[in-house]
């Protein structure tokens, strides 16, 4: 007697949805190493190319180039001289000479300036030789001369009086400062007295050696 034969089951249906795939979540983590790099890559990039480009139009117009930057370090040494008063180099700085070109007696009135703020002794003693009471050197050096802290910001000439005996008043104003940049914390005016026609003192005297007034911002 033949057996039927076993019934096949039927093959299982197939899915048309794709099978999801289960990706690593260390493998995802690993991918933001590039994508930061490119993201570094992008911002550098600008100013990179600009560089290059400025190096280059700098190669081919060296004139033009040579121009700017003259006009550019210029602009700066004008504002530099606004802002502080300060040339570039100290070129021009020096307050004594710029401050006595309208006295008869600037020679003289000069080098005795330039010893107090120097503290040259020797000096003051040779140009006070016709002064019957001059100054003690030694104060003056200590109070006035220019040290680390101390500095001659300004010099300036308050007034000139010519009198009947031929002698001339002159009255020159010195500014102390901590620094070239820093406010005026002192005012000492020089009486001088000379000869016109002649560069030679006879009459020296402090008339007035004060602190700066600080006023307060409101």
């Amino acid at each position: 007697m033949i057996s039927p034969s076993p019934t096949q089951p039927p093959p299982a249906p197939v899915s048309a949805t794709p099978e999801r795939k289960i990706v690593d979540s260390t493998v995802l983590a690993g991918s933001g190493k590039p994508r930061s790099g490119r993201v570094i890559k992008a911002i550098l990039r600008p100013p990179l190319k600009l560089i290059y480009y400025l190096i280059q139009f700098v190669k081919g117009h060296k004139l033009l180039s040579l121009g700017a930057l003259l006009l550019l370090l210029a602009s700066i040494a004008l504002t530099n001289y606004v802002a502080t008063g300060v040339t570039p180099f100290g070129i021009g700085n020096d307050p004594i000479d710029t401050g006595l070109r309208t006295i008869g007696a600037e020679g003289q009135i000069k080098t005795w300036l330039y010893a107090v703020r120097d503290g040259n002794a020797t000096t003051l003693a040779k140009l006070e030789g016709n002064v019957s009471q001059p100054p003690d050197s030694t104060q003056l050096i200590q109070q006035f001369s220019q040290t680390d802290g101390r500095v001659w910001k300004a010099v300036h000439v308050v007034g000139t009086t010519t009198q009947e005996d031929t002698t001339e008043d002159s009255f020159v104003e010195v500014e102390l400062a901590d620094n070239a940049t820093a406010p005026t914390s002192a005012n000492i005016i020089f009486h001088f007295i000379t000869v016109q026609g002649s560069e030679e003192i006879f009459g020296i005297e402090v008339v007035t050696a004060r602190k700066a007034v600080q006023q307060q911002q409101q």
